[in-house]
């Protein structure tokens, strides 16, 4: 009987101080035909019981309980120290704890991952590990301006660019002054960048507007109810001016896509500019399922439109945040923003638990 259950998991990372501020996901689980919910954080799972202690909701109220492995787990925890992401890797291994998403790594993994897509070489932007001062020169020589990004970076924290000015080698930060290394210091620059973290170095793209402002494209693409990728919102990311990202976290601001397309390159290019941005994000999706052999419920693609029309992928999230797309992608309450997941959940439970490992055809990029 118990066996016949179905539970929805909601993993979390911090210790759970008051399980009522998940009540939207219970109430979703409950109209979606869940019959209860448990919100768990890693350390409460033991895999040798096969048991997780959290707060469960039954349809009245929520209680602390040690159950059974639930039926899927949405995880929505951001973890943040080696310990914990290695607990929350060896759970997802466990082949009676499936999942709704899985992880990718880091940006590193990812970009090595994609480029093993043939098509996927024109979207992909010249990207490099700062391993030694030897990158950095071949990467300065070839390109000029750099982006300097934390290997594990988020929210656009800590993203520096690298640009040469005559003699001189600029690195600039937000909210930072400038700092100047003579041209061809590649020793200094690299332990300089080092004492901040472990970095890639991208070449920097031109994707500025009409005003100069930095913009790009965040794509919130999620499985639905049939197990189908869709374009849940497409909203325009611009930063202020003199700042060199777009990230909502520091200080951009979103927009509908399309008026911003017409206003920035008349109505005919912003169409097919559009068309584009489309096929390619639920390309790229397939193609990171079929490569990661793992599903998805959701990806947030952040995608650039330089000032030659051209389309290229700036990043891949997992866990992309809709608070501050909240407006712009109509996801106003709590209960729209966890529906489509939840949905998705479901669709796993009656039709993929015994496919954890999804293999997919090669996807097609139609034109």
């Amino acid at each position: 009987m118990m066996n016949n259950i179905k539970t929805l998991g909601i993993m979390v990372a911090n210790p759970i101080l008051d399980p009522n501020r998940f009540q939207p996901y219970a109430e979703v689980a409950s109209q979606e035909g869940f019959d209860r919910v448990i919100v768990f954080n890693p350390h409460s799972v033991h895999l040798r019981n096969k048991l997780v202690r959290g707060y469960v909701y039954n349809g009245t109220r929520w209680s602390r309980q040690s159950i059974p492995f639930p039926s899927i787990t949405y995880d929505i925890g951001y973890y943040t120290t080696p310990a914990m992401t290695q607990m929350v890797r060896k759970i997802k291994e466990t082949r009676d704890f499936p999942f709704i998403t899985y992880g990718l790594g880091n940006k590193w993994r990812i970009q090595q991952t994609l480029m093993q897509d043939p098509v996927m070489e024109r979207y992909l932007i010249p990207t490099q590990h700062l391993t030694d001062p030897s990158v950095l020169e071949s990467m300065v020589t070839q390109h000029g301006s750099l982006m300097v990004k934390p290997i594990n970076g988020k929210e656009g924290k800590g993203i520096l660019r690298l640009r040469s000015d005559g003699e001189q080698l600029i690195l600039e930060e937000n909210d930072q002054p400038p700092i100047s290394f003579t041209y061809g210091d590649w020793n200094t620059i690299t332990d300089q960048l080092r004492t901040k973290g472990n970095f890639l170095l991208q070449k920097w793209v031109d994707i500025r507007n009409r005003e100069g402002k930095i913009h790009d494209v965040r794509a919130l693409m999620q499985k639905n109810a049939a197990g189908k990728w869709q374009i849940t919102g497409m909203a325009v990311r611009e930063g202020e001016e003199g700042r060199i990202t777009s990230n909502l976290m520091d200080r951009g601001t979103p927009y509908p896509l399309d008026p911003y397309l017409k206003q920035q390159w008349g109505r005919r290019k912003a169409r097919k500019i559009k068309r584009e941005l489309e096929r390619f994000a639920h390309y790229l999706c397939e193609t990171v399922e079929r490569l990661y052999g793992r599903r998805q419920a959701e990806l947030g693609l952040d995608l650039a439109i330089d000032r030659k029309h051209r389309i290229w992928l700036i990043e891949v999230n997992i866990k992309p945040g809709k608070i501050p797309f909240q407006d712009v992608f109509h996801l106003t309450t709590p209960e729209a923003r966890v529906r489509t997941p939840i949905q998705y959940a479901r669709y796993v439970t009656d039709h993929e638990l015994n496919q954890p490992e999804i293999a997919q055809p090669q996807p097609q990029l139609q034109s």
